[in-house]
């Protein structure tokens, strides 16, 4: 079995809402997880909730971004997924993910 970096809902439109001493600590923390994981070439899987219209996290939208300066490097696969959460309305459709990877 092979170790992995997995980043959950680390977007912009949820992100922002954390006060400012928590979100710092929280991306400072998970910076730090992704240097050491890229440094040593360990997969990086960023998994992005996918909202409807109009919610913080919808889809391509500046909110559903992931949150800079965790940008996705091209060795990174991304999942997207339309399970409902505690904050937005129920999504039927489920997403099986598009991976973003040239691993």
């Amino acid at each position: 079995m092979k170790a992995a970096l997995l980043i959950v809902d680390v977007q912009a439109g949820l992100v922002e809402l954390m006060p400012r001493e928590v979100r710092d600590a929280v991306l400072t923390n998970i910076a730090g997880l992704l240097g050491k994981a890229r440094s040593t070439g360990l997969t990086v899987l960023f998994i992005q909730h996918d909202g409807p219209k109009g919610h913080p996290l919808e889809v391509n939208t500046s909110g559903w971004a992931i949150m800079r300066p965790l940008s996705r490097a091209t060795r990174n696969l991304s999942s997207e997924s339309r399970r409902p959460t505690h904050s937005s309305k129920p999504d039927s459709r489920m997403s099986s993910g598009r991976a973003e990877s040239s691993i």
